[in-house]
């Protein structure tokens, strides 16, 4: 009888636990009780000039919050950061070993942080960039609660890393500023392989000619569930060689052209230009408008007509035109809206004239005619 007793008085307690724990890990799983939280992710990574390693830079944070903190849905979350790390990594391509280079602390202000848990510890932003045997590398952060309302002020570590001497230099040490980092640089790209980083939670080796993925690191935030995404993702998403091979074309084909009317004896300023009407035709540049002017002999019926005289030309409110005319048939850069001047009110006259959609006009110039046409 007494062990029948002891046996429910068990089975009771089980029960309770259970019935308990349910509220409890939902309360946990919410936020209504602290817990404590991490990130681990990478940043930035680039081939080494052999292409025989991976450099990057990774993250983890760790710290205590509470709240629920769903964007849109709840209020923020709160937030006490115990510990952030940054590190720059090297990983052997072939045996995946990852050594650390060097790693930089963020102070965290011991104080609770409010904020959706999207971006719980912050998010960070990176750049590396070889210069021969030199590594350049931007971190940035928003990790300080001193910014101006509706205004993310990062902070930065910057500086340099040698391959040779396998010291930092110029090092700056968290000091707030603004920068645009570049993560997708062409040093992202070796031969046929792109590094990609899938979701700043793996790297992995793509080579999209032959549709092959090699899995180089995870993160220690990634899941199974990563991995077997991964398996199967179309990585095209991610991938940036069509766009870096593209802006490598175009810098070298533009430069080249350059070169080229230098060696004819243009100026720079003019060789640059006769560049950029070049890579219009080459298919490189966007198409910009031009104006083309014709000699007439009357005037058509419902053409406005604007007479420009010596002393504007001579200002040079009309530059484009006065080009225009000077070679008939000959198309001309079209420089837009014309300078205001407040003795003459030709400007106003055909800046309106164009607001309203016009792309011909008639100018009257020492008594001779030339029909203006916009041509896009």
């Amino acid at each position: 009888m007494e062990r029948k007793k002891k046996k429910r008085v068990l089975i009771v307690v089980a029960l309770l636990a259970l019935l308990l724990s349910v509220p409890a890990w939902f309360a946990f799983r919410v936020g209504i009780l602290p817990r404590i939280d991490h990130a681990e992710s990478f940043h930035a990574p680039v081939f080494s000039p052999d292409g025989q390693d991976i450099y990057c830079l990774s993250r983890k944070a760790w710290g205590v919050s509470w709240g629920p903190g769903i964007e849109f849905f709840t209020p923020p979350a709160s937030v006490i950061v115990l510990g952030d790390r940054f590190a720059l990594q090297k990983t052997d391509r072939e045996t995946g070993e990852t050594r650390t280079i060097h790693e930089w602390s963020a102070a965290h202000p011991l104080q609770p942080v409010k904020t959706y848990r999207n971006y719980l510890f912050g998010i960070p932003e990176g750049e590396l960039r070889w210069d021969g045997r030199t590594l350049h590398y931007k971190i940035g952060l928003d990790f300080l609660p001193n910014d101006p309302p509706g205004l993310s002020v990062k902070e930065w570590t910057k500086g340099s890393w040698n391959a040779d001497s396998n010291r930092l230099v110029e090092q700056e040490l968290w000091k707030s500023g603004y920068y645009q980092p570049n993560p997708w640089t062409e040093q992202i790209l070796f031969g046929p392989l792109e590094v990609i980083n899938y979701k700043n939670q793996a790297l992995v080796l793509y080579d999209s000619a032959a549709g092959k993925r090699t899995a180089l690191r995870f993160s220690g935030s990634a899941g199974p569930g990563l991995r077997e995404e991964l398996a199967t993702f179309d990585l095209a998403v991610y991938a940036h060689r069509e766009q870096l091979e593209r802006s490598s074309t175009i810098r070298e084909t533009y430069g080249s052209l350059v070169i080229r009317f230098r060696s004819q004896g243009l100026p720079e300023g003019e060789a640059m230009l006769r560049a950029n009407d070049e890579m219009e035709r080459l298919g490189y540049f966007p198409k910009s408008p031009k104006l083309l002017a014709a000699r007439i002999d009357g005037i058509p019926q419902d053409v406005k007509v604007f007479e420009i005289t010596s002393d504007e030309f001579r200002f040079g409110l009309f530059p484009d035109i006065e080009a225009a005319i000077a070679k008939p048939g000959t198309e001309v850069p079209f420089h837009g809206r014309y300078i205001r001047h407040r003795d003459f009110g030709t400007s106003d006259r055909l800046n309106e004239h164009l607001d309203s959609g016009n792309r011909s006009f008639i100018i009257k110039h020492n008594r001779a005619l030339y029909r203006i046409s916009i041509i896009k």
